[in-house]
């Protein structure tokens, strides 16, 4: 029996063809981070990838680098440390706040962050926050649809090949050096996936924000969201 968190992504993507265990160091450092919700799912799953590289659920510290250089100078620092959860084929990362519950997507391809700066700060509150972290996904969200709308995983896999742990489907040229040009089949490439979100970060002056009312609710909070946040630390 799966835990109830991973049953959407198993539903979408059918069971993990790779499954990392999780280490007693990982979850020893975690254990006052994150929320049981996610300890228990890590413990009982552990870290996966499902159809040849869709999407995973990852181990954060393989990726904190990269989650930092792209925060780093947003109105998302405010908040504190972010953790990369999750992935999918095209550069998408999915990260977390623990100590409020916030929800990003860092579309390193598209150069793009989006997200709420509401906060979840009960145990309850945090436990709904991660299932629906991994319970909304599907297979229409992770791939990925160039400028006709249609989905190319299928198509880069049998360009491609299915994805390493750590690869990723890219476009060279970068999107952020020449726009929609980039993004066509022909420029599609299999990269290592760190390297090239970090390479993709130095491409451009700052991420595009994408939130609504992102201005109005970064003046409403100031900086009380972290304040509320260290107030709730363990």
């Amino acid at each position: 029996m799966h835990h109830s968190c991973i049953e959407n992504a198993i539903d979408q993507f059918d069971k993990p063809n790779v499954v990392s265990p999780i280490s007693k160091e990982i979850l020893t450092k975690y254990e006052k981070i994150m929320p049981p919700i996610l300890l228990d799912m890590w413990q009982q799953e552990g870290f996966c990838q499902f159809q040849n590289g869709l999407y995973y659920i990852l181990n954060p510290d393989d990726w904190q680098d990269v989650v930092d250089v792209w925060i780093d100078n947003t109105p998302y620092q405010k908040l504190g440390q972010f953790y990369a959860l999750a992935r999918n084929a095209f550069g998408y990362l999915y990260v977390y706040n623990p100590d409020t519950g916030t929800k990003l997507t860092i579309s390193t391809i598209l150069s793009t962050i989006s997200g709420s700066i509401r906060g979840y700060f009960t145990d309850k509150e945090k436990e709904i926050s991660i299932e629906g972290f991994f319970g909304l996904t599907d297979w229409d969200k992770e791939d990925f649809t160039l400028l006709d709308n249609k989905p190319i995983f299928k198509k880069a896999v049998k360009k491609l090949g299915p994805l390493g742990w750590y690869e990723m489907y890219a476009f060279e040229p970068a999107f952020a050096l020449i726009g929609d040009a980039a993004l066509t089949m022909d420029n599609l490439v299999k990269v290592d996936a760190r390297v090239h979100m970090l390479l993709l970060r130095d491409l451009i002056d700052q991420p595009k924000i994408w939130s609504f009312n992102i201005e109005e609710d970064l003046k409403r909070i100031g900086t009380s969201l972290a304040e509320i946040a260290e107030k709730h630390r363990p």
